[in-house]
């Protein structure tokens, strides 16, 4: 245990689901820093909660007699429940009812099979938010007194002030690069490579539908925080001039996961939600492969979010044309015979189609 998680007080983590083995796994990967309490079904979730008053209640939506839908209805329902924090335990085959479970009032889904660190980390960071708002809701006395919501304290309401903190992340986002290749990297590249991608895309309807959705100025400016997580890695391997080892890559390969929680963390701070979305799955999916050959969840085909598949072609681009300590920058045109002749069941092909045709247009040139 870590000393200063000593310091803290220990919460208490209700985890209901039907299934024995995930019960056992979750409470392994908790227990030493919060007293778990598994319950094997929602009728038995019902009958303990008058007298367990737990911080957070992990809930499987896939559960026989009462599933997790049913369940968060009747806990949102009551008054003494419904300020519990929940958060759904799905499959991966079912996360397109993530907008269902939301719309309940769960706060997030976490993936089945669990990934222990991850896991916790999650865990740590709901509780702490959750810690802050008590201690705001309770010493901000002209908040109490406006009758506002604790939310509206901790967002930033104007475009400014929301700029200003995207402007911290991409300082970040500087950092890591500059930590990690030793060389001044030129800011905005990625930003205009995935907008020259993603406009040749919407001109051939390729994901039109989906992109149309989208706040492009929002999108660019997410895509440049995609390798936010190698902060976390430490420098030695980040600078390895040889190959890395098999256990050496597998730290490397956490910066997704890594980049995904920090942008969890600091992005409660950020009015616009949609952006701190788009930044988190540019950074947990940009290295997942149409083949599923990809990390961290060997996500396959569609499975792979957009901006994944999107950010995919542009970082492999970056990587080749850029400095690295195991490599020197490939020309343009160089880089770009890797890409397409290498590019079979890496990519979405629907996507490479679009690049091979504008692919000229990434030759942004020294004077950016």
């Amino acid at each position: 245990m870590k000393p200063q998680e000593n310091l803290l007080p220990r919460k208490r983590i209700m985890i209901v689901d039907d299934n024995a083995t995930n019960l056992m796994f979750a409470k392994t990967a908790l227990f030493d820093r919060f007293d778990v309490f598994t319950v094997p079904s929602a009728a038995k979730m019902f009958n303990l909660l008058p007298s367990s008053s737990p911080d957070l209640i992990l809930l499987d939506i896939s559960m026989p007699e009462m599933d997790g839908y049913e369940a968060l209805k009747i806990l949102k329902s009551k008054e003494e429940w419904k300020n519990i924090p929940v958060i759904f335990l799905t499959g991966m085959d079912q996360a397109k009812e993530e907008t269902d479970g939301l719309a309940l009032g769960a706060i997030d889904y976490i993936y089945k099979p669990f990934e222990p660190r991850l896991l916790k980390k999650r865990i740590e960071n709901y509780i702490q938010l959750a810690e802050l708002k008590d201690t705001l809701a309770k010493n901000d006395v002209r908040l109490t007194d406006r009758n506002k919501n604790l939310d509206i304290l901790l967002t930033l309401k104007n475009k400014s002030s929301r700029e200003l903190c995207v402007s911290i992340f991409s300082v970040l986002s500087d950092m890591v690069e500059n930590r990690n290749h030793k060389i001044q990297t030129k800011r905005g590249r990625t930003r205009d490579w995935v907008k020259i991608l993603i406009d040749a895309m919407l001109e051939r309807g390729v994901y039109k539908s989906t992109l149309e959705s989208w706040n492009m100025e929002e999108v660019a400016m997410a895509a440049e925080l995609h390798d936010l997580g190698k902060i976390e890695i430490p420098e030695a391997l980040i600078l390895k001039k040889s190959r890395l080892t098999p256990a050496e890559l597998e730290v490397v390969k956490k910066h997704t996961i890594y980049g995904e929680l920090m942008l969890e963390r600091m992005g409660t701070q950020i009015a616009n939600r949609d952006f701190v979305a788009h930044a988190q799955l540019f950074c947990l999916n940009h290295h997942e492969r149409w083949d599923g050959s990809g990390y961290p969840r060997a996500l396959k085909a569609h499975e792979i979010p957009l901006q994944g598949r999107i950010m995919a072609i542009v970082d492999v681009y970056d990587a080749l044309t850029n400095v690295r300590p195991y490599k020197k920058a490939f020309p343009h045109y160089y880089a770009i015979k890797v890409l397409l002749e290498g590019s079979s069941g890496y990519f979405d092909p629907s996507i490479m189609e679009v690049f091979r045709e504008i692919a000229w247009k990434f030759d942004i040139g020294e004077d950016k």
